[in-house]
């Protein structure tokens, strides 16, 4: 007796195996095309990055403390924050007036101060955070050793990292870390 030729258990239809291909193509394409989009933003952000690097200049009568961007994208400031030991200060002037000087004979030729929060500094740019000249300037230039920075800012992506400074003497100590945000948390901004 002549056997009945053996049928497959599932039955394959060429339309469905080309529909099925088809789907797997499409979705392969899609997941391709998002992860090329993620890609290209990451991209793009990056290339606009702004980083804050302390930027100090000493000479004999003249002190000049600055936040200068060495990044590749403008740094908008939303808060900075000066330190006189370990303490928040609102103003330049108050580390002036909390440093022991001699009674006699100091003289500011130049002092200059400004705000940092609200500032945008330009790639290579810089923010001015005081500027002294005169017989003064030694004085402060002793006292830098006690002074700390807290600068939070973000890129026009709104990706934000603060930076600090422990001691802006010689030993200066510079982290930047990545922050959630820059809204205003300190007590005491400048």
């Amino acid at each position: 007796m002549e056997s009945e030729p053996r049928r497959p258990w599932i039955r394959i239809d060429r339309d469905l195996v080309i529909a099925l291909t088809s789907l797997v193509v499409a979705v392969s394409a899609v997941a391709v095309s998002v992860s090329q989009t993620r890609l290209m933003q990451r991209q793009a952000e990056a290339g606009v990055w702004p980083r804050l690097v302390l930027d100090m200049t000493q000479a004999n009568d003249s002190l000049d403390v600055r936040v200068r961007n060495a990044g590749v994208g403008p740094a908008q400031i939303r808060w900075g924050q000066l330190r006189w030991r370990d303490t928040p200060v609102p103003a330049v002037t108050t580390i002036l007036d909390s440093v022991p000087k001699p009674t006699t004979g100091l003289k500011a030729r130049s002092f200059w101060s400004a705000s940092l929060t609200g500032n945008i500094v330009s790639p290579t740019g810089a923010a001015v955070i005081a500027a002294v000249s005169g017989t003064i300037a030694p004085v402060l230039m002793q006292a830098v050793d006690e002074v700390g920075l807290r600068v939070c800012y973000c890129s026009i992506y709104e990706q934000c990292w603060l930076y600090s400074v422990e001691r802006l003497g010689r030993d200066a100590v510079e982290r930047t870390a990545p922050a959630a945000s820059c809204e205003p948390r300190a007590a005491v901004t400048f």
